[in-house]
């Protein structure tokens, strides 16, 4: 996080549910009428912690934004701090007024889980069927890095004192990536990751099978968040325009001055991303060894620490060790699956120097053997054989 008045974001098992409600009186029963619609997208907000109060704001900004109605549902799990989870349905109410209805009240549970997040997504489909889903993941994040309760080095070391995620925060539990990635219980039309650092390729690549459209962000992302109240009038049409929403993250936050001016953003299509694998495997497989002679100072990182070797540019690194045959081979793979990126010239004290959109990590000297035992269990490592 942040000091100084702006934060920094480092941002259930299925249900068995009847629909009906029984009479006490005799064997009656009162059927729930669920009308299905085209698209129903989930807003999952883990702010059980000190983001509550951003949460907040973020809901606010979502309901003086584009709601839908016929055309799709726009629901939110909220769970902040104090409260039990609820699911809330943003809607037109009378007069055109815009109200958050309570669609469900969650027991005491703790969110940031594998079961929370695929119970979320069954009451979901259940309450509300649609053609296609969407989910917006909303807390903090630190991409792949090994929880705080992971032995690894790494889980103390990306941002000094401060405590490690992986996605959310409740408690003191949070979300592997892995676990994440394996809560998705249908295919989702898009997910877009309002947290820090989940636009690593490590967290695109283990999710690419259960999405079409992937949104994250490489660096951080400011608690302001991405501007609902621009982005649901892109998610909601007929054909949803995933760049524009990106653009207007972008825009928002580069037409602010100082450090506000900060943000970096990209849209993957999981599609293309097997190809973006297969580049990258040979070029491992023939350069690999490079790596651990690297000047890391040469390389974008993402992250404004000490420790950034966490999280760097994944052309860069490429370009740093093949030749230039495959390192051209690669970017062109790369531009195909990444359609629209955007940084600001800063974020915060960073430079941004060159941006492809997506992040990776990069095995330090000597790397760190705890670290790289958890890496290669990623789908990423895995197809690529980055480290052997």
């Amino acid at each position: 996080m942040v000091t100084g008045g702006m934060h920094i974001r480092f941002l259930f098992c299925a249900l068995a549910m009847a629909l009906t409600l029984f009479s006490c009186k005799k064997a009656e029963t009162e059927e729930i009428v669920v009308v299905k619609r085209p698209k129903t997208v989930l807003l999952y907000m883990v702010a059980n912690n000190n983001l509550s109060n951003d949460a907040e704001n973020s809901i606010s900004r979502l309901q003086n934004g584009y709601i839908p109605s016929d055309e799709g549902n726009l629901l939110v799990y909220k769970h902040c701090a104090g409260m039990d989870p609820v699911l809330l349905h943003i809607k037109k109410g009378e007069e055109g007024t815009v109200v958050a209805d309570t669609a469900y009240r969650f027991p005491p549970r703790v969110s940031a889980t594998k079961s929370a997040l695929t119970q979320a997504l069954n009451v979901t489909q259940a309450l509300f069927p649609a053609d296609s889903y969407g989910l917006i993941l909303w807390s903090h994040g630190t991409g792949w890095i090994p929880p705080l309760t992971s032995s690894s080095s790494a889980a103390q070391e990306v941002s000094g004192s401060a405590p490690q995620r992986t996605f959310g925060l409740d408690g003191k539990v949070e979300l592997e990536i892995r676990d994440l990635a394996q809560a998705i219980p249908y295919k989702l039309s898009f997910m877009l990751m309002d947290a820090c650092f989940m636009g690593g390729i490590e967290t695109a690549y283990e999710v690419k099978d259960s999405v079409d459209y992937y949104i994250g962000s490489p660096a951080e992302i400011l608690t302001e968040s991405f501007p609902y109240h621009k982005i649901m009038q892109h998610i909601f049409k007929s054909t949803p325009d995933y760049a524009a929403v990106c653009r207007e993250y972008y825009d928002y936050y580069n037409a602010k001055s100082g450090a506000e001016r900060s943000a970096t953003v990209a849209l993957m299509d999981c599609s293309k991303l097997a190809e973006v694998a297969e580049v990258a495997k040979r070029v491992f497989d023939q350069y690999g060894e490079r790596i651990a002679s690297l000047d890391l100072s040469l390389l974008q990182p993402y992250f404004r620490g000490s420790s950034s070797k966490y999280f760097y540019d994944l052309k860069d690194l490429v370009d740093a060790i093949a030749d230039a045959s495959l390192s051209a081979e690669f970017a062109a793979a790369l531009e195909r699956a990444v359609p629209y990126k955007a940084s600001t010239p800063y974020f915060i004290e960073l430079p941004i120097r060159s941006f492809c959109g997506v992040s990776t990590y990069v095995p330090g000297n000597p790397a760190d053997t705890k670290l790289a035992d958890y890496y290669k269990q990623y789908k990423w490592n895995q197809a690529t054989g980055m480290i052997k």
